[in-house]
């Protein structure tokens, strides 16, 4: 499991690091072409990390913000990287159950699809949707996995 952790923490920093020279050099690089990580056969791409960062990042501030209200909360190095650790964790285990409940044969019902439609609606309506930065296929991407991972 260790492994794990140093290889997506590893792949992240690669990829961002990546990312920013190909910025500097004038290339603009799409974040869903680029590869942060990968889980098996299927690609992690920079968009799906980019989300749960903000997700992350949102949820970081509110907390710090409401108990000692402080704001400018990331020029913690130790925080920064608890958090790339916590976000690639969660992606991966994720993907992890998703893909057991796939092995297994376990999926959605209509009623708990329609429930996660649902809660991409409102979270495409909300405000906290336009702080995060990111594209509804994402977000029905990560609902969907989310709540098949929710069922192993």
């Amino acid at each position: 499991m260790k492994r794990i952790w140093k290889k997506a923490a590893a792949a992240l920093v690669t990829a961002v690091v990546a990312g920013n020279m190909l910025a500097a050099c004038g290339k603009q690089v799409s974040m869903d072409t680029q590869v942060v990580a990968t889980y098996g056969d299927e690609k992690i791409y920079m968009d799906e990390v980019h989300f749960y960062m903000r997700q992350s990042q949102h949820d970081y501030e509110g907390f710090y913000a409401s108990l000692f209200g402080q704001t400018d909360i990331w020029t913690s190095e130790v925080l920064v990287k608890s958090v790339k650790t916590e976000v690639m964790s969660s992606i991966y285990q994720s993907k992890a159950l998703a893909a057991k409940a796939k092995a297994d044969g376990i999926t959605l019902t209509e009623a708990e699809q329609e429930k996660v439609n649902k809660a991409v609606e409102e979270m495409y309506e909300s405000d906290l949707f336009s702080i995060l930065d990111s594209s509804k296929e994402i977000l029905e991407r990560v609902y969907n996995e989310n709540a098949l991972a929710n069922k192993v």
